[in-house]
């Protein structure tokens, strides 16, 4: 098969999921690089091919399978944007195999399309995808990438949202008041409970000066003109391109910050 027959291949996977995965590998390899025998883009095509295939076999539901032909599209698709952009991906033993453990990187993919396929809010599925993009270029240890996945599966897309205003919010002017001092509407509370929620997490931090002098720190003690992210977060929103989420989306944290 030649080049641009295998890269045809490769786009149509993309294009059309888990139904064009047959016979892909070399497809989605030659996709990735200008040739098959690109040793990075052979160990993404022989990671994502046996999964693809595995969620062909299961009795999966319409919507799972659109949720999980989603991520694999973008993903690859992210891929080779890095790749475009001169990004070098990890050099360690990533596709490697074992006896008995799977290579790192089969085993997150599977994790990523895990969350994946019971992921019921659609406006996540594209953070995800770039999340998982972003994995084989970072050299980071499996327990750390699984670790990643774990809050990417936990966080709800309004507190994507929020990591991505506060991460950006320079020139936002935010309330400087917690609701125990000066109540708010009820959906403020809901974000302030969600922004408690992602300290406790450590995505977000504050100095907590409005919090009880005795009794521990909650959610009604959170105060919006002093939250920032942390360096963690920062991570996140990196990873996740949550710089990417829309405006609007943004806009409408800020407002009931405000």
């Amino acid at each position: 098969m030649s080049h641009e027959k295998n890269v045809s291949k490769g786009q149509d996977i993309i294009k059309f999921g888990v139904t064009a995965a047959v016979g892909g590998s070399l497809g989605i390899a030659s996709y990735l690089s200008n040739g098959a025998s690109d040793a990075f883009a052979v160990g993404i095509a022989n990671t994502v091919m046996p999964l693809l295939l595995d969620c062909g076999q299961r009795h999966l539901s319409p919507r799972e399978t659109t949720r999980i032909d989603t991520v694999t599209s973008l993903s690859i698709k992210e891929i080779k944007v890095h790749l475009d952009e001169g990004h070098l991906p990890r050099l360690d033993d990533f596709f490697n195999e074992s006896i008995n453990l799977n290579s790192s990187a089969s085993e997150l993919w599977e994790g990523i399309y895990e969350i994946t396929r019971t992921e019921h809010e659609q406006s996540k599925l594209e953070f995800i995808a770039y999340l998982n993009a972003s994995i084989p270029f970072l050299t980071i240890s499996r327990g750390e990438a699984n670790r990643l996945i774990q809050q990417i599966e936990v966080l709800t897309y309004r507190k994507m949202c929020i990591l991505a205003a506060l991460s950006q919010a320079a020139n936002q002017v935010l309330r400087d008041k917690c609701i125990s001092k000066q109540e708010g509407s009820d959906e403020l509370g809901d974000i302030m409970q969600d922004c408690f929620e992602l300290e406790q997490m450590g995505l977000l931090q504050e100095p907590s000066s409005q919090s009880p002098a005795y009794g521990t720190h909650s959610w009604l003690y959170v105060v919006p003109s002093e939250l920032k992210a942390t360096k963690y977060g920062k991570r996140m929103v990196e990873l996740a391109k949550l710089h990417r989420i829309s405006k609007g989306d943004v806009e409408e944290i800020y407002q009931l910050m405000s």
